[in-house]
């Protein structure tokens, strides 16, 4: 009888608040690590443009600063689009860390695609630099949320 009381007051349908809160988490470290590699290879590029060592230190130590700024558009861009994503490669049943690369990867491509359409302008580098980017954050996400399977 003591089972069965048990097995009846469990509740239904349950939030599991742990598990939303570490997605969440997960994909603002996401936001974060594809801003860094958008930021990282544009500071190395202006670096090699003979710039002095004064740069160097002012690019150096805003760098983090730079990437949580853009950070925060990744965010803004990615919000409706990335559960979206997770929920049809859950569907499909592909396994995870390869579905949050390959996604990641092209929704990094396809934004800036969309944005800014860098393909028809000659900027095929801009657009694997945030496919690259995306793949990064990807792969952030899938470490960050326990590396679900």
């Amino acid at each position: 009888m003591t089972r069965a009381l048990v097995i009846a007051t469990e509740p239904r349908g349950a939030v599991d608040f742990e598990g939303v809160f570490r997605a969440v988490a997960a994909w603002f470290g996401a936001c974060y690590a594809a801003a860094l590699a958008i930021v990282v290879p544009l500071g190395v590029m202006a670096i090699n443009a003979n710039t002095g060592w004064q740069d160097v230190l002012t690019f150096l130590a805003g760098m983090f600063l730079y990437a949580l700024f853009i950070g925060f558009f990744v965010a803004l861009y990615t919000v409706l689009v990335w559960p979206v994503l997770v929920w049809i490669a859950r569907l499909a049943g592909i396994k995870r860390g390869f579905a949050d690369l390959v996604l990641g990867a092209l929704m990094g491509g396809g934004l800036i695609s969309a944005m800014m359409q860098p393909l028809q302008n000659g900027g095929e580098g801009l657009f694997f630099l945030f496919a690259a980017a995306g793949a990064v954050g990807g792969l952030t996400y899938w470490w960050l949320a326990g590396k679900p399977q």
